[in-house]
């Protein structure tokens, strides 16, 4: 193939791009973004939704191979920003990025109709709600009680100190947290049952093996209300679950929070203790101190 042909075939291919609609359709970015796109003559515009986080519209003018214009989030998204953008259309199937301002998140736009899992259809999201075990080794976090609230791409992250943030996905293997340290993202990995966050936290889905202290069976009462009298109690465990019976025949569900507190659901609006002595004390907030071994 000699040069005038492939100058030829390089003519033609950007006459076609300029007048006709080549580009119409959808497109989705790296971030699994989706994007309607339109193209009228050398115009080009689009419309992008992911929600909760971003909503997202672009006017553009399209010359030889290079698009350029002008881009803004609207009301409805959590981010509102503005700016320009530059555009390199590789072939009728790829564009990607060469120049721009104001922080724009997508780089490569590939065409094809957009995947649901990638997008921000309600029901296509990893089930992430319930409770998780922070294991962070920064902080000698030994399966503390964390929880994670979801509705479809809207998540609400709780941690062991009942520190709570709004937060989405960003793809089905990412996740952030707005409120903390500016924007705590996370990748999900095992199948989604473990959530690395980029600040070195760690939450799994599941407890550990053997990693809460054995609380089950009689306790004895020492605290000023029994009169330190060793009044029995009693706590039925299983896992991470926790029934605590007091001297008075007063039941409460409740939950270890992390391997040295536990918190009585029922009691006082969540009373919780604090385990001391290898796990054989538990000693209240309210003053009460229950005991393994009868003094």
């Amino acid at each position: 193939m000699n040069f005038r042909t492939l100058l030829q075939i390089f003519t033609f291919s950007m006459v076609a791009l300029t007048s006709k609609a080549q580009l119409t359709g959808e497109w989705t970015d790296e971030n699994g973004a989706c994007y309607k796109i339109r193209q009228i003559e050398n115009q080009v515009f689009w419309y992008m939704d992911s929600r909760p986080r971003v909503i997202n519209v672009f006017m553009g003018y399209l010359a030889g191979n290079t698009i350029t214009g002008t881009w803004a989030d609207v009301p409805g998204g959590t981010i509102q920003g503005s700016g320009t953008l530059a555009l390199r259309v590789e072939n009728l199937n790829r564009m990607v990025k060469t120049d721009q301002t104001g922080n724009y998140g997508g780089s490569v736009w590939t065409r094809g109709a957009c995947n649901n899992t990638a997008g921000n259809t309600p029901g296509t999201r990893p089930d992430l709600s319930g409770t998780w075990y922070d294991y962070s080794p920064a902080l000698g976090i030994a399966g503390a009680v964390s929880t994670i609230k979801q509705n479809g791409n809207s998540l609400v992250f709780t941690n062991k100190f009942n520190d709570s943030s709004e937060g989405s996905f960003l793809d089905n293997s990412t996740v952030i947290a707005n409120k903390w340290v500016g924007g705590l993202k996370a990748n999900l990995e095992n199948n989604n049952t473990r959530i690395a966050w980029s600040n070195g936290s760690v939450w799994e889905r599941n407890l550990r093996t053997s990693t809460r202290p054995n609380l089950d069976g009689v306790w004895y009462d020492y605290s000023a209300i029994s009169g330190y009298s060793g009044a029995l109690s009693y706590i039925k465990q299983n896992g991470d679950k926790l029934v605590f019976t007091n001297s008075f025949n007063d039941s409460s569900e409740g939950t270890f929070i992390d391997n040295t507190t536990v918190i009585a659901n029922a009691w006082q609006g969540g009373l919780k203790a604090a385990l001391e002595d290898n796990g054989r004390k538990i000693v209240w907030t309210n003053g009460s101190v229950w005991q393994r071994s009868k003094r």
